[in-house]
Order: structure tokens, then C-alpha cells, then sequence
């Protein structure tokens, strides 16, 4: 990230309550693998933090996310694996925030506004059509690891 970059995720303490503010407005709040990068380190230092008790996702903008960032992903289709090797990394690399957002030793509150086409539509492609999944394919990850039910969606804030 250079200085002139915003960080694509904001972090804020509020007495017990650490808030992860997806912020590429201007994106959509797209999953970039900086997004990624930097959601997950957020809620890896917030798992480990005995003075946050809960984790709430926000987001900046119009948008809670517009999902992958199709404009960082499609010049891979050019590479010469035709970017499988890409976006296999890029799922292993999202489904394993999904993946830390299931287990966090803490409540996670998404604080949904906007359009959310992210994860939700991953989990339920998945669980329509697992054997679609390149890691599924592999034995690497299953239905039961991919689910977030745990999540407790909040319309608006409240």
C-alpha cells in the first residue's frame, strides 16, 4: 500500500468492541487480495486481544461488498494456466477468512447495508454445487467448514 492508498480495511477500539470497516467505497467494498490481506490480520490481532469481546464487520459507502474484485481478477484468465492457479489461492485465501470469521473466539456482528453478494453467495453456490468448488474438488475443504451460520446479520446497524 502506498501512502496515497487509503487502507482497504479501517480498525477501531471502542472500549471491548473492535470494528473492521471494509473501506473501498469507491470499489464497492470489492474483495481485493488487499482486502483480504488486511481483514484477516484485523481479525487475527482481534482474536488474540483479550480486551475485545466482540468483532462487528462494517463497511463504507453504498455497498457492504459487491463481492471479488472482477477487475483485478479477470487479466488472469491470460495467464498461462488460464489463472487457476490464481484463483485457487484467491479462494483458499478468502475462504479462510471465512473460515476465521466462523471460528473467532468472539461474536461477529456483520453490520450489513447495501447490496451483499460476498460470502453469502459463495456459501450458498457451495453448498448447491460442492463438487463446482476447486477446493472441495480436492478434498481440502467441505460443505460443514465453509459454513457461517454463526454470523449474525444486522439490517442497517440494528
Amino acid at each position: 500500500m502506498s501512502h496515497a492508498e487509503a487502507p482497504a480495511v479501517l480498525v477501531t477500539q471502542d472500549g471491548p468492541v473492535c470494528t473492521l470497516t471494509l473501506n473501498r467505497p469507491q470499489a464497492r467494498n470489492a474483495l481485493s487480495e488487499g482486502l483480504l490481506a488486511e481483514l484477516q490480520a484485523g481479525l487475527d490481532r482481534a482474536a488474540e486481544d483479550p480486551a475485545t469481546r466482540v468483532v462487528v464487520i462494517a463497511a463504507n459507502g453504498p455497498a457492504f461488498s459487491a463481492g471479488h474484485d472482477l477487475k483485478e481478477m479477470t487479466p488472469h484468465w491470460n495467464d498461462s494456466d488460464a489463472g487457476r492457479a490464481y484463483f485457487e489461492a484467491l479462494l483458499k485465501q478468502c475462504a479462510k477468512v471465512m473460515q476465521t470469521i466462523v471460528r473467532l473466539p468472539k461474536p461477529v456482528i456483520a453490520q450489513v447495508h447495501g447490496i451483499a453478494t460476498a460470502a453469502i453467495a459463495e456459501d450458498e453456490f457451495f453448498f448447491l454445487c460442492p463438487e463446482m468448488h476447486p477446493l472441495a474438488k480436492r478434498n481440502e475443504l467441505s460443505p460443514d467448514q465453509m459454513r457461517g451460520e454463526e454470523m449474525l446479520l444486522l439490517e442497517d446497524g440494528h
